[in-house]
């Protein structure tokens, strides 16, 4: 299941990760989308639990400034994908270039890396310190450091065909079952129908 959490950077400098709903599929062959015919899991509230290791998931990061300070152009929040267990290395990191005035909010759009290894998904960020001129409120908000990013979000990352052994295949032999379980009850009911004497009375 994924999990979710604000990251607060600094008092009052807080982000927000959630997944884009795309259509992974929209560039693939007829052939491609009926091979990849695995739907993933999915929160109430609609959010993917799994990705597999063909996909390219993008995310958005809510970023809201509620400090006395003016972030302004030059300011930067680091992010990073990590694949793997526990507090996991990242496998790709980035830098999103931000500008959010006091008071306000900003969304930003990141990601687009395969994913390529099976394992706990983690959407990391991070953000140094800022710094600014004098007593002046319009500060550069600076990126941060890999080694200590905070998770934002977290999901499951799957090879398509492990996934279906290790998850569809036993649901298609239960579903089976119950067809042929169904099937020789109607066979011997239709045999005691027609073996049991006839009396017209």
């Amino acid at each position: 299941m994924p999990a979710s959490q604000p990251v607060t950077f600094h008092d009052g400098l807080e982000a927000t990760v959630e997944p884009i709903d795309e259509d992974q599929d929209s560039d693939l062959t007829l052939f491609q989308r009926a091979r990849n015919e695995v739907e993933p899991g999915k929160t109430p509230g609609g959010q993917r639990t799994i990705y597999f290791t063909d996909e390219r998931p993008r995310f958005t990061v809510k970023i809201a400034n509620n400090t006395e300070y003016d972030f302004v152009e030059g300011s930067s929040v680091s992010w990073y994908i990590a694949i793997g267990d526990g507090m996991p290395e990242p496998v790709y990191q980035g830098e999103i270039d931000i500008e959010i005035p006091s008071g306000e909010s900003r969304e930003y759009e990141f990601g687009g890396e395969l994913l390529a290894f099976e394992g706990h998904g983690v959407i990391g960020l991070n953000a140094g310190g800022h710094s600014g001129k004098g007593n002046s409120v319009k500060r550069e908000l600076h990126s941060g450091s890999s080694r200590n990013y905070s998770p934002a979000y977290s999901f499951s990352v799957w090879d398509r065909d492990h996934y279906r052994v290790i998850h569809e295949r036993p649901k298609e032999m239960q579903r089976t079952a119950m067809i042929i379980t169904f099937v020789v009850a109607v066979i011997g009911m239709l045999q005691l129908m027609f073996t049991a004497p006839f009396s017209p009375f």
